[in-house]
């Protein structure tokens, strides 16, 4: 009685000073993507898409995700004049934990991810020989935390460009959708067909266009009853100088907002 009694006058005591324990909703999401293939620009635009919702407040998490927070400030930054995300550097891997809250529901919501550079990704491709999916020694603290975070996630989302560069690039995606499918059978993928606005003239919809793109990967794809494809496009590019010898690509008229709505929905109700 005495005990439960302390308890009871803890938990007063945190409410009152404003420490009252915060309710998470969270869903850990692993993305995996060959580079150029727009995962970087995916996550920025999704950031943005939440800290500009009328029915969203993003939170930022400084004390725990201090790298995260850094990498979402500079996307925030970016946005506002039509930047890409710089390409994720070769040797990186960043936890980001995307907290925001819902108007009028209780409780703080979380999307845990890690953005990941392309080259580290092929440490994911069980062809790879020092990866750590076909019995590689290797013992990084980096790499078996992404491992542990890919046996937990609640869904594997799984980035193709519309345009790949390379046979290579369609068959990392191939190995890797197989490594998973084996490994995790009931795992919830995801696939965003990224840049989908260079082929809509050709395709109605993502499906029908991985069909075409990605034949091996769309066979084991589309077998699983847990995995769905979305399509996404930024919007319209355009060129600008910022020097006299220079110039770049940056987004004239941002369109992502049309696509993000349904993923976003996805990513958190999962």
């Amino acid at each position: 009685m005495l005990n439960k009694l302390r308890r009871k006058v803890k938990e007063l005591e945190k409410e009152f000073k404003g420490e009252k324990e915060i309710r998470y909703n969270e869903r850990k999401i692993f993305i995996f993507g060959a580079p150029h293939s727009g995962k970087s620009t995916f996550t920025s635009e999704l950031i943005n898409y939440i800290d500009l919702h009328k029915d969203f407040i993003l939170r930022r998490d400084p004390i725990n995700n201090k790298n995260g927070v850094i990498q979402i400030s500079e996307w925030c930054d970016n946005h506002q004049c039509g930047k890409f995300p710089l390409q994720t550097q070769s040797d990186t891997i960043i936890k980001i934990n995307i907290e925001f809250l819902e108007k009028e529901i209780e409780g703080l919501n979380r999307i845990v991810l890690y953005e990941i550079s392309g080259e580290k990704t092929m440490l994911f491709d069980p062809v790879h020989d020092d990866s750590v999916m076909s019995g590689s020694e290797n013992t990084a603290t980096e790499i078996i935390e992404l491992k542990k975070f890919l046996e937990e996630s609640d869904c594997v989302m799984i980035f193709a460009s519309s345009k790949p560069d390379s046979t290579e690039e369609k068959n990392r995606i191939l190995n890797f959708l197989e490594l998973v499918d084996r490994t995790y059978p009931k795992k919830p993928i995801c696939l965003i067909l990224t840049k989908f606005d260079l082929i809509r003239g050709d395709y109605k919809n993502p499906s029908k266009a991985i069909k075409d793109l990605y034949y091996s990967t769309a066979e084991i794809l589309f077998s699983k009853d847990n995995s769905i494809v979305f399509d996404f496009s930024v919007g319209v590019v355009g060129v600008r100088k910022i020097s006299e010898d220079e110039s770049e690509n940056y987004i004239s008229k941002n369109q992502s907002e049309d696509y993000l709505e349904d993923i976003f929905d996805y990513m958190r109700t999962i």
